[in-house]
């Protein structure tokens, strides 16, 4: 198990466990959100981030009104496995 940590464009921090990247199970919720079903967020960001780094992430996005914005998360989970992939791939090369 290696630890991956990286930052979202937006500025997030974050560390997540290289070995999702081989979970089918979570490949496929990962690809279901890709597919237009925004709601699999929830059980991604549970999966990837844990509960203390999903609240952190739940206040990075956070909005004036105090709402999380799901397209938001959307985005920020998008990012977070885009810098994961590319930290595999350079590993990797």
């Amino acid at each position: 198990m290696a630890i991956v940590k990286g930052k979202t464009q937006t500025g997030f921090s974050f560390k997540v466990d290289s070995d999702l990247i081989n979970d089918a199970e979570f490949l496929e919720l990962f690809a279901e959100m890709q597919d237009g079903n925004n709601l699999v967020v929830f059980k991604i960001i549970k999966k990837s981030l844990g509960e203390e780094q999903k609240q952190k992430l739940y206040d990075h996005v956070r909005n004036k009104k105090g709402q999380v914005p799901i397209d938001r998360m959307s985005d920020e989970v998008t990012d977070i496995f885009k810098v994961l992939s590319e930290s595999l791939e350079t590993k990797n090369s």
